[in-house]
């Protein structure tokens, strides 16, 4: 018997070996897992600081009536053109009606057009619209044949409201009812329809005056000479 339990023995002891060697090979030499990141996701870079957009700018308006209407008027610069009596309620305008007429767009700057108005071989007159705040202004201006000032002298209007693209109106002023009493209910009036027509006019309601010459536009003719005194003007 002893000999049976010394194998029995021994088998035990070499079952508790392989036990042992398998324990040791599965805990401290097992590789150990390396937890550090290799592959960290870059950041971003911080957008750039942007300055604060420009305000919008809004539209420029559109041009007013009376912007329109002197844009007509300054498209005749330097032309001169024909004319003729359509309406004249007094007998001194039938002088007018049989005389050659002509009127020349001579003098424009950004507030002043200057319009000398010829009758026949009489060149004494000229129309000057000036451009004043928010309306026109209307004068008269007279000189003879040598230049001197002829009077009636710087007689006229204003225009009492906004008016239209193609119509001025032109209310007696102050000065020209003190100077000149028999103005006093006067109102002048100069149309412009490019390419068609220009038109003065004077009305006195009160009175049943009317007066208006009209020049057609379709065609311009030669320059006439200056207006007499013109250049002292």
């Amino acid at each position: 018997m002893p000999a049976k339990t010394d194998r029995l023995r021994m088998a035990r002891a070499a079952q508790l070996l392989i036990c042992m060697l398998l324990l040791s090979g599965c805990s401290d030499d097992s590789p150990t897992r390396d937890t550090t990141p290799t592959d960290t996701p870059a950041v971003p870079d911080a957008p750039a600081a942007r300055a604060p957009a420009a305000p919008a700018q809004p539209p420029p308006p559109p041009p007013s009536v009376q912007d329109q209407y002197w844009q007509a008027l300054t498209t005749l610069c330097g032309k001169a053109y024909a004319g003729y009596l359509t309406v004249g309620t007094e007998p001194g305008d039938r002088d007018f009606g049989e005389a050659e007429m002509t009127m020349h767009v001579r003098d424009c700057s950004e507030s002043e057009i200057r319009i000398p108005f010829h009758v026949g071989p009489n060149r004494s007159r000229t129309w000057i619209v000036r451009r004043d705040g928010d309306g026109f202004t209307l004068k008269h201006h007279h000189r003879d044949e040598s230049g001197a000032v002829a009077e009636p002298h710087d007689y006229g209007g204003r225009t009492a409201g906004p008016g239209s693209i193609k119509r001025q109106e032109f209310v007696v002023d102050e000065a020209t009812r003190t100077k000149l009493p028999e103005t006093r209910y006067n109102v002048w009036a100069i149309d412009v329809v490019p390419g068609r027509l220009f038109a003065y006019e004077l009305q006195r309601p009160e009175e049943d005056r009317f007066f208006r010459v009209e020049f057609e536009l379709a065609s311009a003719i030669a320059a006439p000479p200056p207006a007499w005194g013109h250049s002292a003007d």
